[in-house]
């Protein structure tokens, strides 16, 4: 009997907790609106044949709306404007892909992990393949979160 009630105990406070922690990707794929903040980046400067890389702090945060898992679409709102982008949904996290006039690609990717938990935070990384005046590829670190428009 008492086997019993421990058992039931542990699948109480198990099921408790799990319930507490939330399900990231059901949280994002039913999500939306998504913020994004990243305040660590890395780049490389590429004018020779070897890359130069520095990683530095940085402050940059955008939002994707009117995401439709179903059409691949979403827009993308920041400091520039806005514009539309396409929606991949995979295993591991949701992509966002913008095609720029010029030809680079730039990708955010949105991971079904939490980098906390306690505020709904979720692990983010957002990558520019760009050329100013040769190859600079960069890379931001951060968080996205649920957003509400209202």
């Amino acid at each position: 009997m008492k086997r019993l009630l421990i058992i039931i105990l542990l699948i109480f406070c198990s099921n408790s907790f799990a319930q507490d922690i939330g399900d990231p990707l059901k949280e994002i794929l039913t999500a939306k609106s998504l913020k994004f903040s990243f305040e660590i980046s890395s780049n490389a400067e590429w004018l020779k044949t070897n890359p130069k890389t520095n990683t530095i702090k940085s402050s940059m945060s955008f939002v994707f709306d009117s995401i439709d898992y179903r059409e691949g679409s979403a827009r993308m709102i920041g400091n520039q404007g806005s514009v539309g982008i396409a929606v991949f949904k995979g295993a591991q996290g949701v992509s966002f892909i913008e095609f720029t006039q010029t030809g680079s690609i730039i990708t955010t990717t949105v991971f079904y992990e939490y980098s906390n938990p306690d505020r709904k935070l979720f692990k983010a990384v957002h990558s520019r393949h760009t050329s100013i005046a040769g190859a600079f590829p960069s890379q931001y670190y951060g968080d996205a979160e649920i957003w509400s428009m209202d």
